[in-house]
């Protein structure tokens, strides 16, 4: 049954065959994995279905769990997370069944999206630093504040301004 591996729960890793250095910890966790190498899945049902995927990081009940059988190079964080997700590459961070979780990423491309909104700092009208579509400002107490763009082209600006737009 492979080699390097650690099984703990009733059923983990129960079809595994040839998969090496996988931890899967939890009741059912990599229960199909059978060729699937450098993976580790903690908690019920984590990575259930996923066959001979690589290089996952799957933690929370059912995280991973109705995926895809190939899935690779995945982290998929909280309850349900990337449940259903077949997108290799992936980082999704959630507490339910989502394919749009409150932080979503591509390491194929390098982008990394919040859904929700996104505060930097205290959350009242004294905030200092806001972030808004792409945008980074920071706020003083007094008159003035300091504002940087980053544009779609990644060209940045540093502008002085009387407040925060």
């Amino acid at each position: 049954s492979g080699e390097k591996n650690t099984f703990i729960g009733s059923n983990s890793g129960y079809y595994n065959t040839t998969g090496l250095n996988n931890i899967f910890i939890g009741p059912n966790s990599g229960f199909v994995n059978t060729t699937g190498d450098n993976n580790t899945y903690i908690g019920l049902s984590t990575g259930l279905t996923i066959t001979s995927g690589d290089n996952n990081t799957i933690l929370g009940a059912y995280a991973g769990s109705g995926g895809g059988v190939g899935l690779s190079g995945c982290i998929l964080l909280g309850y349900q997370a990337g449940q259903t997700n077949t997108t290799n590459n992936r980082l999704m961070i959630d507490n339910s069944n989502t394919n749009t979780p409150l932080v979503d990423g591509s390491f194929s491309s390098n982008t990394l999206q919040i859904n929700g909104t996104t505060t930097i700092g205290q959350t009242s009208n004294t905030s200092h630093v806001h972030a808004i579509w792409g945008e980074i400002f920071k706020s003083t107490t007094g008159p003035s504040g300091i504002y940087l763009r980053i544009d779609v082209n990644g060209d940045k600006y540093l502008i002085a301004l009387d407040k925060p737009p």
